[in-house]
């Protein structure tokens, strides 16, 4: 029984993730494919990424930083 509720709140999950991607991807890919954007928005765009890829990816996950690595956090009882 448990594994089936777990597995129904999964799908579901999943099931909203993919629903999101396929309605929001035309949208983003639209001006990249119409060629809409000029230099100033190139830059911004790409600065955008690499600044995500950088604090997203590597500092939040790859480094001791992430706030879910910490111990010392105000919901741990590793001080108590």
């Amino acid at each position: 029984m448990a594994v089936g509720i777990a597995s129904w709140g999964v799908l579901g999950v999943a099931l909203l993730l993919v629903r999101a991607l396929h309605q929001l991807t035309p949208l983003a890919l639209e001006p990249i494919v119409s060629r809409s954007l000029g230099f100033p928005h190139w830059g911004l765009l790409l600065g955008w990424v690499a600044f995500n890829a950088y604090a997203e990816g590597y500092v939040g996950f790859h480094t001791a930083s992430g706030s879910s690595t910490r111990p010392d956090g105000p919901w741990s009882r590793a001080g108590r």
